[in-house]
């Protein structure tokens, strides 16, 4: 992994909808990396026209349309030491957007190769790490311990599969009970966290 001085990092931003609290994160983040050396791009998914839906993947199947906006997320993919995945919680787990574009994305070939004869596969992404930056309606601590921690373990599984470090997780909620005042001190630490990584 790079120096921090020198660290080329990719957010990406999952949630479908215009002015979130999400997109606020995104931007505290920002400029927080901004007040270093390290490089900085964002995806903003909302804005990609793909599909959704991962049709045709495997041997002997016709291949699927791959959107040129997809082929640039990988790019910018490949170019990037670190990811940040910054999405709201919705029925416990990830937008559908973000679960679509990576699925579509993160594909064989590109994120991952199967090998011959092994369930084990070569993994394409080794030497980046990931952050995920989370919104919830519920607590913490709650989602954690009795909600089964889905954010983790599926994105953990994902950087695992690819040869991605195991993903820091941070969790940001209740976000619809929350005071103006607590976002504020959120988006403080997550500045932080943008001029730390």
């Amino acid at each position: 992994m790079k120096n921090n001085s020198d660290k080329k990092i990719l957010v990406i931003l999952g949630h479908p909808r215009k002015n979130s609290f999400c997109g606020a994160l995104v931007e505290a983040y920002v400029s927080g990396v901004r007040e270093t050396e390290n490089k900085i791009e964002i995806l903003y998914l909302r804005e990609l026209n793909f599909s959704l839906i991962l049709k045709n993947e495997g041997k002997n199947l016709p291949a699927q349309e791959f959107e040129p906006c997809l082929a640039d997320a990988q790019a910018k993919i490949k170019w990037a030491d670190h990811l940040v995945f910054v999405y709201p919680t919705w029925w416990s787990s990830m937008p559908a957007l973000l679960k679509g574009f990576i699925d579509r994305v993160f594909a064989s070939g590109f994120a991952f190769k199967y090998r011959e004869k092994s369930m084990f596969p070569e993994k394409l992404l080794k030497g980046k790490t990931m952050r995920l930056i989370v919104t919830m309606d519920c607590y913490p601590l709650l989602y954690k311990w009795f909600l089964g921690n889905v954010h983790k373990k599926e994105m953990r599984n994902l950087a695992n599969f690819c040869g991605i470090a195991s993903p820091k997780t941070i969790y940001f909620g209740p976000v619809g009970f929350s005071t103006v005042e607590k976002r504020k001190k959120w988006l403080v630490q997550i500045h932080k966290i943008g001029k730390n990584d």
